[in-house]
């Protein structure tokens, strides 16, 4: 199952055509109303990460690419949550497992380097199966051409609940909250954990106290 879950969440955020740009806040404020009702193509929100805005649109085409495990030619849909716009998510169905996968806009932290390195995108990304697991992890994406490519993806754990995720140079700032060793899955997480990883090239370092 673990590998299966790492294939299908390379696979779900290994290319994905989406535009992310600074809106003016008229835009937003525009957004942000005709949001409650309906589906517009495009919605600016807001990044918890660093508080600037992200232009959304209604859907996300996802594409296999050249990290995948095992070939695979359909492309995935992902739609913009109804309830939770932020929320991207798609079904799937590998070797008679069925599931979600979800992308969490609302952690995205754009991550601006110099000449040398590209421009990086961090992002919470979510693997469900057909059971009651909820699979976390935080992935490094960059753009090429019009879609995002993952480049590392780090797990985090089952049915965690992110508290906060900020960028401060080239450092990541992570919390959340995991189930304590006397605690059933089933309720709600309380044990906070803080992780911190530096920015080297393109990849995350777990910095160790």
């Amino acid at each position: 199952m673990p590998n299966i879950i790492k294939f299908v969440t390379i696979f779900s955020v290994l290319v994905v055509s989406l535009s992310i740009g600074i809106a003016n806040a008229h835009a937003k404020r525009h957004h942000r109303d005709v949001i409650e009702f309906g589906q517009p193509e495009y919605v600016v929100l807001e990044s918890q990460c660093e508080k600037t805005g992200l232009n959304l649109p209604r859907t996300l085409l996802v594409k296999p690419g050249a990290m995948v495990d095992v070939s695979i030619r359909s492309n995935l849909l992902f739609r913009r949550g109804s309830e939770n716009p932020y929320l991207y998510e798609s079904d799937y169905s590998y070797n008679q497992v069925n599931g979600k996968l979800l992308l969490d806009t609302h952690w995205v932290c754009e991550v601006k380097q110099n000449g040398l390195h590209p421009t990086l995108w961090i992002v919470p990304s979510i693997v469900t199966t057909s059971g009651s697991g909820a699979f976390y992890y935080l992935g490094v994406y960059r753009k090429e051409d019009k879609h995002f490519s993952v480049i590392q993806e780090l797990f985090l754990g089952d049915r965690i609940q992110i508290e906060s995720l900020s960028l401060t140079g080239d450092v990541i700032n992570l919390t959340f909250k995991q189930h304590g060793l006397s605690q059933a899955l089933s309720d709600e997480p309380n044990e906070l954990i803080s992780r911190k990883f530096s920015i080297v090239g393109t990849q995350l370092f777990e910095q160790r106290d």
